[in-house]
């Protein structure tokens, strides 16, 4: 099996892009009077960005990571949730993204074509 530097590196620089998104999310949100935005306003960034980050991953062919898409997710729709009040009941929106999670893996995550040279098989 060959090691594929070039994926490390491109998995290794779109994680420290998203960590440095994060924590200048945060912080930005920390310079804001307390009580001046809805708190689910750090759910809703914070899950877009590891969503966008595990989407970049699998466009780069870089690996993502299917608990963290799902964990994005959960904190998207959970964030705009509490924003408009409602209440989601939680195992049957655990399932669909799950659901969801799985679709993506399916689509990122194909298979690889093995070739097989005639002179081999004789």
């Amino acid at each position: 099996m060959e090691i594929n530097y070039d994926r490390i590196k491109t998995r290794k620089i779109i994680g420290r892009m998203g960590w440095a998104l994060f924590f200048v999310f945060t912080g930005v949100l920390f310079l804001f009077p307390s009580g001046s935005i809805n708190d689910s306003v750090w759910l809703i960034g914070t899950g877009s960005i590891i969503v966008v980050i595990n989407f970049l991953k699998g466009i780069f062919r870089a690996g993502i990571s299917g608990f963290a898409f799902f964990v994005g997710f959960i904190m998207i729709f959970y964030g705009i949730a509490n924003i408009i009040n409602q209440h989601i009941p939680f195992w049957p929106f655990i399932i669909i993204l799950l659901g969801v999670v799985i679709i993506f893996k399916a689509i990122f995550d194909s298979p690889q074509i093995v070739k097989i040279d005639k002179k081999e098989e004789e």
